[in-house]
């Protein structure tokens, strides 16, 4: 089993690392000693990561690529198949522009989208989760959206890469279960973000854009990056071995869908 730090697992693979969540994600798990290796697809997104590593003092590794152009993947997973010790857990939280109905898109905008989002999560996780089972422990979590389960107006793209994400972790979830290595999903609400905040265009035109900003939340507020990171952080531990293939909405209440 592997050893871990605070609930952290002792090294993690973060795609999409300098996110909003996706920095809470790294810095926690640096600050408990886990080694980190995360991805982004920007410079400013290196800047970022880097200052967490150097804040921390934290063993971290960035890669700059782009996920959603599928030839910048090869280098990335050549690495993990040829490290004699990869790492024991996978968050993969890559995003891309999905705002927009559908007819306003390209094909090739289409394809970029399913490419950073789905597709690269799927050849990851298949190429680690396959070096985990032979060492008999691992994690992988997936984080998609809420219109993944519940689409607005307007949000199609998105609706449909988050849907596709949710099935991919429930069809790995099988492959390696019986080796120790689990697959779940989580999926957040509306969530306080840069992000958000771009596609609050999106939510105001399906109407929901008291929702985008926090007004009408269950909560009162919107979700934060920790709360959500705080879910992450417990199916990444050994003691939720028991949780597999499962999608663990964190969402405050906002979600109707039973």
């Amino acid at each position: 089993m592997s050893t871990t730090t605070e609930s952290w697992p002792e090294s993690l693979l973060v795609t999409g690392g300098s996110g909003g969540i996706g920095t809470v994600v790294v810095e926690q798990a640096l600050r408990a000693g886990t080694r980190v290796l995360a991805t982004t697809s920007s410079d400013a997104g290196r800047a970022r990561l880097e200052e967490l590593g150097a804040v921390t003092g934290g063993d971290l590794t960035v890669v700059e690529v782009d996920l959603a152009r599928p030839g910048q993947l090869g280098p990335l997973l050549a690495d993990l198949r040829d490290r004699t010790d990869p790492p024991r857990a996978f968050v993969a939280l890559s995003s891309g522009p999905s705002g927009g109905q559908l007819e306003e898109k390209s094909p090739q905008d289409l394809a970029d989208l399913l490419h950073a989002k789905v597709w690269s999560a799927g050849l990851l996780a298949s190429t680690l989760g396959d070096r985990l089972a032979r060492r008999g422990w691992g994690r992988i979590v997936v984080v998609t959206g809420i219109t993944g389960r519940e689409p607005i107006d307007g949000y199609a793209v998105g609706a449909a890469s988050n849907a596709a994400l949710r099935t991919l972790a429930k069809s790995l979830s099988r492959r390696w279960a019986a080796a120790g290595v689990t697959v779940n999903a989580v999926c957040p609400g509306p969530v306080e973000s840069e992000r958000l905040r771009a596609l609050a265009r999106a939510f105001d035109e399906a109407g929901e854009g008291q929702l985008a900003h926090g007004r009408a939340h269950p909560l009162g507020r919107l979700v934060t990056p920790a709360e959500v990171a705080a879910v992450i952080r417990f199916l990444l531990d050994p003691a939720a071995s028991g949780v597999n293939g499962a999608e663990v909405v964190v969402d405050g209440g906002v979600g109707r869908s039973v």
